[in-house]
């Protein structure tokens, strides 16, 4: 008897363990989340020095004035279903209003929303989490700003066949997420949380150039 209760006690002691060095290694993970993204801009600084401020100016720069009140027109109403509460019917917009950086930017924001209501540990977080960081991968490639890489207009981008970019190798641990302008300080929590910390950050153009640049021939 003394000695079955010793074996429930130490089975009960191990689970315990391995659950609180489950909590830590979260914790920590969080922590090193904190310490490996920037400080925020001072107080003084510009708002449009905000490079996801500066992008959605750029796609408004590069369209007409019918285009300017359409974009504004469907951006009204994503808000609205937001407010809502109607994330589905928001994010079912914004897939159809892709191509331009603003759409790929609510669509993250939607995913996000969806994420703080259900718990990390559910299967479905993970499921949102890699719906977010593609998203955030695509906009990179189409919204590139390097010197060295090819500047499309919103127009010419509407003519490419976007859904050539579900194809793309976009492995987190090769692409990490440093380079990926849509990805917030709480998605980065959660990637390390859930798939650790990546190997490398690469900018997506740079695993994929010869790609881009054959996939923007025609245009």
């Amino acid at each position: 008897m003394v000695a079955l209760i010793s074996i429930v006690f130490a089975i009960t002691l191990l689970l315990v363990t391995v659950y609180c060095l489950h909590k830590y290694q979260n914790f920590e993970a969080y922590i090193n989340a904190e310490r490996s993204i920037p400080l925020p801009p001072l107080d003084g600084a510009e708002i449009n020095n905000n490079p996801i401020n500066s992008q959605m100016d750029a796609d408004m720069d590069s369209v007409s004035d019918c285009e300017k009140s359409n974009l504004s027109g469907w951006m009204n109403e994503v808000a609205a279903l937001k407010t809502e509460g109607n994330l589905d019917e928001a994010m079912a917009i914004c897939e159809q209003e892709f191509p331009p950086w603003s759409a790929y930017n609510q669509a993250t924001i939607i995913l996000r929303g969806k994420l703080k209501d259900i718990s990390p540990e559910e299967p479905q977080a993970d499921i949102l989490l890699k719906e977010l960081y593609r998203i955030a991968v695509v906009a990179e490639i189409l919204h590139e700003k390097s010197a060295s890489s090819q500047h499309l207009s919103l127009a010419q981008l509407k003519l490419l066949a976007l859904e050539e970019l579900d194809g793309l190798n976009m492995d987190y641990d090769l692409l990490g997420y440093a380079n990926l302008r849509l990805i917030r300080k709480s998605d980065v929590k959660l990637m390390l949380s859930l798939w650790g910390r990546p190997s490398q950050h690469n900018h997506p153009h740079s695993l994929h150039e010869t790609w881009w640049n054959g996939f923007t021939s025609h245009v």
